[in-house]
């Protein structure tokens, strides 16, 4: 099983209690102080929301995002012109590495093949060259080595990197976790993060 054909597309979010006062559209409440941006037709938010088929208040919301992450090449070449590399990056390395980005991100790219290189294109759609690269490592920050229990990175004494989920709403090309791209069974996983808590609490030097 491959996280970005299943974790991705089928993973259930948390949702809370549909609340009486949601204004989103889909039941959820945004925070009155976004509203303005669903509002006004020329903001940011408003055209996002219109490139993907979309009422502007529920692109305000972040589980809308989640479960609507662009995975594949057909999604992204309905909002972009999508260069050769990434078409083929898209095809290519899907059996590799993850693709996820959420229709925000996708939204923040340059559209189009004949503006200059767009630094957030290049951070987040797969390119074939990721298959030429012969220097990387991969364990570049010694996680495993610094791993006292699972999940948990442990470089200096003080404090701790906890990994709780599998899941991220924009896949970086440069990741120094790709490694890991075809692991399952972590997301949220509850011996993990109970053997984590318990891992912490029984070093106090661990602020």
């Amino acid at each position: 099983m491959h996280l970005g054909t299943d974790l991705l597309t089928s993973i259930s979010l948390p949702e809370p209690p549909a609340s009486s006062e949601s204004n989103d559209g889909t039941g959820f409440y945004i925070p009155e102080e976004f509203l303005p941006l669903a509002e006004d037709p020329n903001s940011l938010t408003s055209k996002m929301a219109a490139r993907f088929g979309v009422e502007p208040r529920a692109f305000l919301n972040w589980r809308w995002h989640m479960k609507h992450q662009v995975t594949d090449g057909a999604a992204a070449a309905k909002v972009l012109d999508l260069k050769e590399q990434e078409s083929r990056g898209f095809q290519e390395l899907g059996h590799l590495f993850n693709a996820g980005i959420t229709p925000y991100y996708m939204g923040l790219m340059l559209p189009r093949l004949d503006e200059d290189e767009c630094p957030i294109r290049l951070q987040a759609l797969p390119r074939i060259e990721e298959l030429k690269d012969s220097l990387g490592v991969a364990d570049p920050l010694s996680e495993v080595a610094h791993s006292p229990v699972r999940e948990v990175v442990q470089v200096y004494p003080d404090r701790v990197a906890f990994c709780v989920a599998q899941l991220c709403p924009v896949y970086c090309r440069y990741c120094f976790r790709k490694r890991r791209d075809e692991e399952v069974g972590l997301h949220f996983n509850r011996a993990i993060i109970d053997r984590g808590i318990e891992y912490i609490a029984a070093n106090p030097a661990i602020r």
